[in-house]
């Protein structure tokens, strides 16, 4: 019996005493760790109900909903017509449309209230990219609704009674423009390029002194339920060179305007660029900020500020940006993400989840398993999950130095991350391993400013790391002693045509066998294999006709054995866009099996240990295919979750069973004996 065949007894034990029961599980799989609460597909956008008691987000002809509580799933609803729904709900109502004209229902009942003949090329807040003061907006009483008519040049004021334009002013340039109303309804601010924030009386038109201290790079704005406090975030010009300008910078804080004076009274600086912002209170507001730490990943937090103290109250990870929604009663923040994923809902007074399910906040990143094989470990870019034989659920928060990285590069298999941790000046980095058990570093090593944009291990302490070189033009493979806490040998890799080494990101398909022996690395339609203890060239197999497609994470679309004696190549034709997995035997160059996927974008292949199967998975679809690494006459089986995209994958140590870890930050363990 394999050891992982104790997982199941792990996750009742895990989820017992949480709510929600356990999710269904999917035919073929035998544990999932995590529960799917809070998750959505294609979701446009989320907003609270009137009386705060269930979160809405429409998907094509229905309107999903859950309890924000408990992360239950509700009944879900009819949306009369279907199409593309950029909704935003006030009084009870849901407006949807955008440059057509916008329709007005009723929550309740479906029932249409008005419709009002806009002509804006976009929608609602949740449409606009990167977010900014939207080109329709509705006042939380949902009594009026602005517009920016691209055809008549003006912004216009309705009234979503009865759909009557009540009045309107002119703009110059309607690309970009935007009006968002005051919490109060008193105020609109209209946002044009080039000028600053103009104000207007939203139920007679009257124009209002423009906003002090305002420009025309301002683009992100909110006011106090109140009115009292206006926030606005702006940018700069970035300089390349003597007055050259470049591009343009967000800044890093929120101007805190005072809108009775028409003064500005301060700035909130907020650690990094503020994406979203709204009020939940009189004198309080919730930010969602982005920084970088070059040439690393983006950093995500959520922060809440005492606006006329200009102090923060507390600050929170978050797995990414998003639309902040805050509950009628301003007790509750949820924070819907651009793409697929787990809706976070927070406490507005402490910054803390009121309920938090088992399992990762975001995506899965990583799954693996402990040397021993009776542990799975599941990592997201904040935190390591280690789920054991006798029930328990070991949840650790990654150490700050490498945190930001933890989806980057990929971990070992040896039951330790290994990665690349960059220095705060994006210049120097440390190659670090990080064991989940003792919760501590295994080892680091510095490694200067020669930072392998991808590292690969196989046992956690031999570091194989490649980066490209632009001054050259070339691919550098380095190999790295971690806990010796030096570079064993370095040797360049002849980059194809196709290798874009000198935007220094992009490199060739990359494999590193499960003993650690051979690097494989692929250019054109020409697999080549270099011995990791030499750095020479020890093999090359023509892979086939197509050439193997590079790109962002090509490195990941090709897989070795645990031997080094099979590769596995996902090729995607470049007409047809169809995927076919081929396996190669090393030494004679023979294709020994071929399946043909489908269509699957973004495609991963993973090798089991005993050499037999091949894992891949990607695209838009929730399936993992496993193919018989021996022969194409079996057909390839499809393991699917049927909630949520595949992110990664790792077969058990005996190669009979299946980690799967989602988008929706979960994971399922798949028995492959079973079908």
């Amino acid at each position: 019996m394999s050891r992982l065949l104790w997982v199941p007894v792990l996750f009742a034990a895990a989820t017992a005493t949480a709510a929600p029961p356990p999710d269904p599980l999917p035919k073929g799989a035998t544990a999932r760790l995590g529960s799917v609460v809070l998750f959505g597909d294609r979701l446009q956008a989320l907003t609270f109900s009137a009386d705060g008691k269930q979160l809405l987000a429409p998907d094509g002809d229905k309107l999903f909903a859950w309890d924000p509580d408990t992360g239950r799933a509700l009944p879900t609803r009819p949306l009369p017509g279907g199409g593309t729904y950029a909704p935003a709900t006030a009084g009870g109502r849901l407006f949807s449309g955008g440059g057509g004209g916008v329709v007005v229902r009723e929550l309740a009942d479906g029932r249409e209230v008005s419709r009002i003949p806009c002509d804006g090329r976009a929608g609602f807040e949740n449409y606009t990219y990167p977010p900014q003061i939207p080109p329709l907006a509705v006042t939380p009483d949902g009594k009026y609704l602005s517009a920016v008519s691209v055809a008549g040049k003006v912004v216009e004021v309705y009234a979503v009674d009865t759909g009557k334009r009540l009045h309107a002013a002119g703009v110059e340039k309607t690309y970009g423009a935007g009006a968002r109303p005051s919490p109060d309804g008193k105020t609109l601010y209209v946002r044009e390029i080039g000028k600053p924030i103009r104000r207007w009386e939203v139920a007679t038109g009257k124009a209002l002194p423009d906003l002090a201290g305002t420009d025309g790079r301002t683009n992100l704005l909110d006011a106090s339920p109140d009115g009292k406090w206006v926030l606005t975030r702006g940018a700069g010009v970035a300089k390349d060179g003597p007055g050259a300008g470049r591009e343009l910078e967000y800044h890093t804080h929120l101007t805190v305007h005072d809108a009775a004076a028409n003064r500005v009274v301060g700035k909130l600086d907020v650690g990094g660029r503020p994406t979203y912002f709204r009020f939940v209170g009189q004198d309080a507001v919730v930010v969602a900020a982005l920084a970088v730490r070059p040439p690393g990943p983006f950093v995500f937090t959520l922060s809440r500020w005492d606006v006329a103290a200009r102090k923060r109250d507390w600050v929170a990870p978050i797995p990414a940006d998003g639309q902040i929604v805050v509950s009628p009663d301003g007790a509750r923040i949820a924070v819907c993400p651009p793409a697929a994923g787990r809706i976070q809902v927070y406490d507005a007074a402490t910054g803390k989840p009121p309920a938090v399910p088992p399992g990762h906040a975001g995506r899965v990143t990583w799954v693996g398993f402990s040397p021993a094989g009776d542990r799975v470990i599941t990592a997201d870019t904040w935190e390591v999950t280690t789920w054991g034989p006798d029930g328990g659920r070991k949840a650790v928060a990654a150490p700050p130095e490498i945190r930001d990285t933890l989806g980057l590069h990929a971990p070992a298999l040896g039951g330790r991350l290994t990665w690349a941790a960059f220095g705060r000046d994006g210049k120097t980095a440390d190659l670090v391993a990080w064991d989940p058990d003792k919760q501590a570093f295994a080892w680091r090593m510095p490694m200067g400013d020669k930072i392998p944009h991808h590292v690969l291990s196989h046992d956690g302490n031999r570091v194989v790391g490649v980066r490209a070189d632009p001054a050259r033009k070339a691919v550098v493979a380095e190999v790295y002693d971690g806990p010796a806490g030096k570079s064993l040998r370095t040797w360049d890799v002849p980059a194809g045509p196709e290798v874009r080494v000198f935007d220094g990101h992009t490199l060739p398909p990359l494999a590193l066998s499960g003993d650690g022996a051979m690097l494989f690395v692929g250019t054109d339609d020409v697999v080549t294999g270099y011995a990791t203890d030499t750095g020479k060239e020890a093999c090359q197999v023509v892979v086939g006709p197509e050439k193997v497609r590079n790109g962002s994470r090509a490195e990941h679309r090709l897989a070795a054995s645990a031997d080094g004696r099979r590769i596995a190549v996902a090729q995607q034709d470049e007409r047809t866009f169809v995927v076919t997995l081929r396996t190669f035997d090393v030494k004679t160059g023979r294709c020994v099996a071929e399946h043909e996927l489908g269509k699957l974008g973004g495609n991963v292949a993973r090798y089991s240990p005993d050499g037999k199967r091949v894992a891949v998975w990607g695209g838009a679809g929730t399936g993992v295919r496993v193919c018989d690494a021996e022969s194409g006459r079996v057909k390839p089986v499809v393991y699917d979750g049927g909630v949520s995209r595949p992110t990664a994958a790792a077969f058990g140590p005996d190669g009979k069973s299946l980690v799967v870890g989602y988008q929706d930050g979960t994971a399922l363990v798949w028995d492959l004996a079973a079908k």
